[in-house]
């Protein structure tokens, strides 16, 4: 190349376009680009340059929602937990076997007979059953009174 022609090259990388300035952002759910040398910020969606204090506010908001839903499911965990009474038993039957401070470990009592049983005992299918006759059964040992 010629060095006349160098000296009339103009480098344009030094200028920036901005071609969104006047543009209003209306973004349903906008993520920010934060530009820290020029201390702008702008929406990643349309371009559109976004006041720093809307910008700020509208974080803070959304994030105050997603904390106060965050909350709201783990308290409906924390029931959907707690309400499982099968679970609720076994776990307190757990508690009371390895905070034992016999000698042996305590076995459960069968409400029936008064005959101590392993709690292995109970994996066996063929002493479990269901419907409504053991509900009645179970109703008339605990308070006298069947079922409905």
């Amino acid at each position: 190349m010629d060095i006349k022609l160098q000296d009339k090259i103009v480098d344009f990388t030094a200028i920036k376009l901005e071609k969104n300035v006047g543009k209003v952002c209306r973004c349903k759910r906008t993520q920010y680009i934060v530009d820290e040398k020029q201390y702008r910020v702008y929406c990643s969606q349309c371009g559109a340059q976004v006041e720093a204090f809307k910008a700020l506010l509208d974080i803070a908001t959304t994030g105050s929602q997603y904390y106060e839903q965050i909350s709201r499911l783990q308290e409906q965990r924390k029931q959907l937990e707690d309400y499982q009474p099968t679970r609720r038993v076994l776990k307190r039957i757990e508690e009371i076997i390895n905070t034992s401070t016999f000698r042996h470990k305590p076995r459960p009592i069968c409400p029936c007979c008064d005959e101590p049983f392993l709690l292995e005992e109970l994996e066996r299918g063929r002493q479990w059953r269901g419907g409504h006759e053991v509900e009645d059964r179970i109703s008339k040992r605990l308070n006298g009174t069947p079922q409905e």
